[in-house]
């Protein structure tokens, strides 16, 4: 994961914690690739938690394009808005 500001905006790049955007709604759900599931399951939730705490925009490496989205939280978890 990259972290990156400039003149206050925030951008976030992902790489490998994020593969398909319905992990974005159920970070808690184990991936095929993950080498620690459960490991990999408090790191997604980390990185959607930091991004919609900071309004950052996120640029996962396997979403479809344009893959950069915000993250916000809800009553029922995260969502996100492709950019």
């Amino acid at each position: 994961m990259i972290n990156a500001q400039r003149r206050g905006a925030r951008a976030v790049f992902a790489g490998d914690i994020l593969h398909h955007p319905v992990q974005v709604i159920r970070p808690d759900i184990p991936f095929f690739v993950d080498e620690d599931p459960a490991a990999a399951c408090v790191t997604r939730r980390n990185l959607l938690a930091q991004c919609a705490d900071l309004d950052a925009v996120m640029f996962p490496a396997h979403f479809p394009e344009p893959a950069g989205g915000r993250v916000r939280r809800g009553s029922q978890g995260f969502s996100y808005q492709f950019v």
